[in-house]
């Protein structure tokens, strides 16, 4: 394009100057997921892991929270330089729950990032422990002494 400086208001002079626009770092966050957990009553299902990435082009600081007592992030905070990633171990302690399907989301900010926050959701699921049956054994000779 042109830009036109005028130096008198009889004569405008044409003037070439090279403007580059170059663009922002800014850091990107992707995360993986939905989660499901999936236990039998009075007990914890295995751990799951969170992958949390920096497709952007500055660092990431970001900070992780969820809204479940019932679950926990093994890493709530910390940096990333672009193009890198961090795993996050998310733990539930299912134990002491009711039978019943549980909800929960957990969310990543970084207020610098270009698409803050990122949420992703989890689902638990706990159902009825099995039930065992023992039947008594029977002798197949009984012996009595007299």
């Amino acid at each position: 394009g042109k830009v036109i400086v005028e130096r008198s208001a009889a004569t405008p002079a044409e003037s070439r100057t090279t403007i580059t626009v170059s663009a922002v770092a800014q850091a990107t966050i992707s995360l993986n997921g939905p989660f499901t957990f999936n236990a039998a009553a009075g007990t914890n299902p295995a751990d799951q892991t969170l992958a949390i990435s920096n497709t952007g082009t500055a660092a990431l600081n970001w900070t992780g929270s969820d809204n479940a007592t019932w679950l926990t992030l093994g890493i709530t905070s910390d940096s990333l330089i672009a193009g890198s990633s961090q795993d996050v171990t998310l733990t539930v302690i299912s134990s002491a729950l009711a039978v019943g399907a549980y909800t929960a989301t957990i969310t990543i900010t970084d207020p610098s990032a270009t698409n803050s926050p990122q949420t992703v959701d989890v689902t638990l699921n706990v159902t009825a422990a099995p039930t065992v049956t023992v039947a008594p054994l029977m002798p197949s000779r009984v012996h009595v002494d007299e």
